[in-house]
């Protein structure tokens, strides 16, 4: 039987652009619910991004669900974009090396990189 963990461990392979980071890894899946309907078993992605203002939004959005939809026991999937609770980059700025080139000055979630978390 297909379970929360295996769908996570599918979307391990989508990385944030930015940072170069996996989507699970920096903790923007929350949560994945199942429904059984006559087509298989459905699955329901909550997830989030590092901000809303996120450019790479679509192909974010789009990888994960074609990852998700990889697990095997997953028949469909819907990827639920939410923005409650918001992503926190203070906990998981142990990810983040803010000293790279192509972060230096962003911000993610109103936290200025350039200034460290």
């Amino acid at each position: 039987m297909v379970d929360e963990e295996m769908v996570k461990e599918s979307m391990q392979s989508v990385v944030d652009p930015e940072l170069d980071i996996s989507i699970v890894e920096l903790g923007l899946v929350y949560a994945v619910r199942f429904e059984d309907k006559n087509e298989g078993i459905h699955a329901e992605v909550d997830m989030t991004l590092t901000s809303p203002g996120c450019p790479m939004a679509a192909e974010i959005m789009a990888a994960a669900h074609l990852a998700a939809l990889s697990t095997e026991g997953v028949d469909s999937v819907h990827i639920n974009l939410i923005w409650s609770p918001r992503w926190d980059a203070k906990r998981y700025g142990h990810l983040v090396n803010p000293s790279a080139s192509s972060l230096k000055g962003q911000c993610i979630s109103g936290i200025s990189l350039s200034q460290g978390l």
